[in-house]
């Protein structure tokens, strides 16, 4: 993802069109499975067998979120009027852009940056699997409404939605409907029935999980040799058997993968690495492209942008985790030295 966002705004700013090399389409390929794996991943962590223990988990993750989105508004804002002034910063707090915000997860308006729509996708994904049960306990109506989202994505997307509808809108499927609850959904129903799945496909896992990305890939060269050339589309029919195909993988190979470091250490910065990655970006780049016509720019500087985005947001995200930690730790010593104080008191009046 990080990726991404760093070649479109490339494309954006300095109109790059050499990036646009077989290399780049294979990376832009891969890296757009990303956020679908990412929404199926959390789906398939939150299903539970106990349905008050699913809640307590959903709770835990909302509190996660919510303060990760505030911190996200706090730092985009910052980063905002950092680069452009107060005055130009203020212009994007629109009556319109609110409601894009909040209804279509579209980030870009309010905080110059696209990529925390995720997390307000996320959010409602788990508002949604908590408050469903309250109106029914048969959940073939989630199944069911993930599936005609997820159609419905595709006829508006670009390529499908040109052939179908005869436009396309990325505000209308890159949010919670359109990407968020299919996904989720994907993840969280692989989880419950994944031993069926499991049975049913037997040893053929790998050739599954190839044969859904071959698919995949013919897809989007397809699309591509169409004249597409900026990026690869979002939204592809065959993406969710890539996904399927990946889970397959990852909970067949559990153990091997539990004893490398990289799944412990993707949990703990990935996300952080996500969110962060385009306030960094939007400030080196000002600096690397602004002052420079694109005719000038030699590629060592794309090559630079691209590694300092990277380790900048990644020293960033090691050190909140480290002061999140510091915090906790202090705010567990004085819950600490509180419940110990009354029993101090006791023992003096003793």
């Amino acid at each position: 993802m990080v990726y991404i966002h760093l070649n479109a705004h490339l494309y954006n700013r300095a109109g790059l069109d050499g990036l646009s090399l077989v290399f780049d389409d294979i990376i832009m390929i891969l890296a757009r499975i990303a956020v679908p794996i990412f929404l199926a991943i959390s789906g398939y962590c939150l299903y539970r067998n106990d349905l008050t223990t699913e809640r307590k988990s959903i709770k835990r993750s909302l509190r996660h979120l919510v303060l990760l989105t505030v911190s996200c508004i706090v730092i985009y804002t910052v980063t905002n009027i950092f680069l452009v002034g107060p005055q130009m910063a203020a212009t994007r707090f629109t009556s319109n852009q609110f409601f894009q915000f909040f209804l279509f997860n579209q980030t870009g308006g309010i905080l110059g940056a696209g990529a925390p729509w995720f997390l307000l996708a996320l959010i409602t994904c788990y508002l949604v699997y908590y408050f469903y049960p309250y109106f029914t306990k048969n959940q073939k109506y989630l199944v069911i409404a993930s599936a005609l989202l997820y159609f419905w994505a595709i006829c508006i997307s670009p390529v499908y939605g040109n052939i179908i509808l005869d436009k396309e809108s990325a505000m209308l499927f890159r949010n919670y409907l359109g990407l968020g609850l299919p996904f989720f959904s994907l993840g969280y129903f692989f989880h419950k029935y994944q031993d069926r799945i499991k049975t049913a496909i037997s040893n053929q896992t790998v050739k599954f999980a190839i044969l859904g990305f071959v698919l995949y890939a013919i897809e989007q060269v397809i699309y591509l040799s169409g004249g597409h050339r900026r990026y690869p589309m979002e939204i592809s029919i065959m993406m969710p058997l890539v996904v399927v195909g990946v889970l397959m993988l990852a909970t067949q190979h559990s153990r091997l993968l539990a004893k490398t470091k990289f799944p412990a250490w993707s949990a703990k910065y990935s996300l952080y690495l996500y969110i962060g990655h385009t306030a960094v970006l939007n400030i080196l780049s000002k600096y690397l492209f602004d002052n420079e016509p694109p005719a000038n720019l030699r590629y060592y500087k794309v090559l630079l942008l691209y590694v300092s985005v990277i380790a900048a947001t990644l020293i960033l995200a090691m050190l909140y985790v480290k002061f999140k930690h510091a915090l906790q730790m202090v705010a567990r010593r004085i819950r600490g030295s509180n419940n110990l104080a009354p029993e101090l008191k006791g023992g003096s009046v003793n």
